[in-house]
């Protein structure tokens, strides 16, 4: 029995709270009120207490009955201010995270504008390393040919100038 239980059956047999106790298997001394046998359970958490009433302490047939405690149960209640608090803290990191969004979208905007310049730099590349790989195929005598058909052109319209 609980000691809510134990003090009910006091009030309903209009007896005194005077008990006989066992710690496990060895029963106490003196007599105990209920409040004393609670404190002792409190002491002795890992052992088994029982009691008996002194009334009943003559009878054959007496029992010992096991003494437990109470379960208490606790509502807990979230006050105005905590709940306002609570409410607070969510609106700012909802706010935060917009703000974040934003951000996020603005950088990819950026990501964006910076992948075209790129993009172009590296069809440059591309051209200009097909042109050198172009040049480096070109034979050098065929240069040569080429640079003195180049230069006996441009020597001839300057003596066509000349003429003129």
């Amino acid at each position: 029995m609980t000691l809510s239980e134990l003090k009910s059956w006091m009030n309903d047999h209009s007896v005194s709270d005077s008990w006989w106790v066992a710690i496990g298997t060895e029963v106490q001394d003196d007599l105990q009120s209920l409040s004393r046998i609670s404190k002792l359970k409190e002491q002795h958490r890992n052992k088994d207490i029982s009691v008996l009433h002194e009334a009943k302490a003559g009878e054959e047939d007496a029992e010992w009955i096991p003494f437990k405690h109470d379960v208490v149960r606790v509502e807990v209640e979230i006050s105005q201010e905590l709940a306002e608090s609570v409410q607070s803290v969510l609106s700012d990191v909802r706010s935060e995270v917009e703000n974040l969004k934003t951000e996020l979208a603005a950088l990819r905007d950026l990501a964006e504008m910076l992948k075209q310049p790129l993009t172009e730099a590296k069809r440059f590349l591309a051209e200009h390393d097909s042109l050198l790989d172009a040049s480096e195929r070109v034979e050098p005598a065929q240069m040569t040919a080429e640079l003195e058909a180049a230069t006996q052109a441009s020597a001839a319209s300057d003596d066509l100038l000349i003429a003129i």
